[in-house]
């Protein structure tokens, strides 16, 4: 048995709804968050209530298989909210309904679906706290856990582990500067930026071990990545935006909402990371 709901649009008129029954997963941690993060706009809504009823919801409509018996289609408004209160459908366990360009919901026969807004309800901090233990948890039991996501830039990954484990995450950016195989001109452009003395008879590999030390320095003394972002060339450039660029400490959103939405799109990202999906 599937945890069977009905999805709902409210139409122009305001007076009739398109349904459609989808059979599994109809919970809010399935249909409702596959609702919100790909089915969250009027005309991603109405190709989903032209496609018809579906044994699952997919985040790609392509994916949704159809059932063999459609019995998708339109109703009165006042019907479909009286189905939701009521739980004359005993199969049905729960009701969406976009109005307004917003989603609604509610559990057969628990409350009155429009007064119950369907959003992302997550804690900001909790979020990031949650997803900064479980990346760390993974660099401790030697996971692999790609540095270049949006994952790792919004943890500003590196920034923890150079608190909790210096010399591991030293190790990563150090092998990564030497990989470059800067030139020889490079290298003393480099050096000459960081005010770094040299003899000129020691090799590439050790004058590339020199700056990514004094730059890994110069990340702990708390320059950080805000002034260490655009100062050299290239390859280093990228290195550093890739291994200590936050999004949350050094981008400039204006205005608090800017970074709550960043948080909401990048949501699925971080969810992922700590559930191990």
């Amino acid at each position: 048995m599937g945890t069977r709901s009905w999805i709902a649009m409210e139409t122009d008129s305001g007076y009739y709804v398109d349904h459609i029954y989808c059979h599994y997963d109809g919970c809010v941690e399935g249909v409702g968050y596959t609702l919100l993060q790909y089915y969250n706009d009027p005309e991603s809504v109405k190709k989903l209530m032209k496609h018809g009823d579906i044994r699952s919801l997919k985040k790609d409509l392509n994916q949704c298989e159809k059932l063999e018996v459609d019995e998708s289609g339109k109703m009165l408004l006042t019907e479909f909210l009286n189905f939701a209160e009521s739980n004359e459908l005993g199969d049905i366990e729960y009701f969406y309904l976009y109005s307004k360009n917003r989603w609604h919901y509610c559990k057969a026969s628990e409350g009155y679906i429009l007064a119950q807004e369907l959003s992302f309800n997550y804690n900001k901090e909790k979020l990031l706290e949650e997803a900064k233990e479980y990346a760390l948890k993974q660099f401790e039991n030697n996971k692999e856990l790609c540095l270049d996501t949006n994952l790792a830039k919004f943890l500003n990954y590196d920034w923890e582990l150079a608190y909790i484990n210096q010399g591991k995450a030293y190790g990563l950016f150090e092998k990564e500067v030497v990989d470059l195989k800067l030139s020889y001109e490079e290298i003393k452009d480099n050096l000459k930026l960081l005010d770094i003395e040299f003899e000129e008879k020691l090799s590439d590999e050790y004058l590339s071990k020199t700056i990514a030390q004094k730059i890994f320095e110069l990340y702990l003394e708390n320059e950080r990545s805000v002034n260490l972002v655009g100062i050299f060339d290239e390859k280093i450039d990228n290195l550093i935006r890739k291994y200590f660029f936050s999004y949350t400490e050094n981008l400039s959103f204006g205005e608090e909402a800017a970074l709550d939405k960043f948080v909401k799109e990048k949501q699925i990202d971080l969810l992922k990371a700590y559930f191990g999906e």
